[in-house]
């Protein structure tokens, strides 16, 4: 119920308005919403990544932060500064010590994330990821503890 009702005010601060019409409407949707996920998940696996909410998985959203900022800033030095800059792309394979497949995709979605990587494949105990340099690699390799760590 504390989901539905953090679904309920998510939806009114998106809103412009705050008349009864768009009040009725946001509580439709949110209701609508939930009604349908529960027709097709109801025989789901839930939270099969095992996050916990708690101060790991913080931690985890704060290096995140960290590393996309970073790495922006590595993206645009060597936008602005092409001459000064030499881009190197680089083709590396980092090892993961993630289990589920759920897992390993959120590690390498979290490597999408920043700015310069992408990630080519994911393999059993590593991600392939393609970087315009290894200053935006060398940010990424540290966030596979990070989501280990917010894993139960």
């Amino acid at each position: 119920m504390a989901k539905i009702f953090a679904l309920i005010l998510f939806v009114f601060m998106l809103g412009s308005s705050y008349c009864m019409d768009s009040v009725a409407g946001g509580v439709g949707i949110v209701a609508a919403s939930v009604g349908l996920a529960h027709l097709l998940c109801r025989n789901e696996k839930h939270d099969s990544i095992g996050l916990k909410i708690g101060p790991n998985f913080f931690i985890y959203l704060a290096r995140l932060a960290k590393e996309i900022i970073l790495s922006t800033i590595s993206v645009c030095k060597a936008i602005f500064l092409q001459k000064k800059v030499e881009l190197q792309p680089i083709l590396a394979e980092i090892p993961t010590r993630q289990v589920g497949d759920e897992a390993k995709v959120l590690f390498g979605n979290s490597i999408i994330l920043t700015p310069g990587t992408i990630t080519v494949d994911i393999l059993e105990n590593s991600v392939v990821v393609h970087a315009i340099s290894a200053e935006c690699l060398r940010g990424v390799t540290n966030l596979d503890s990070k989501i280990r760590e917010s894993q139960r």
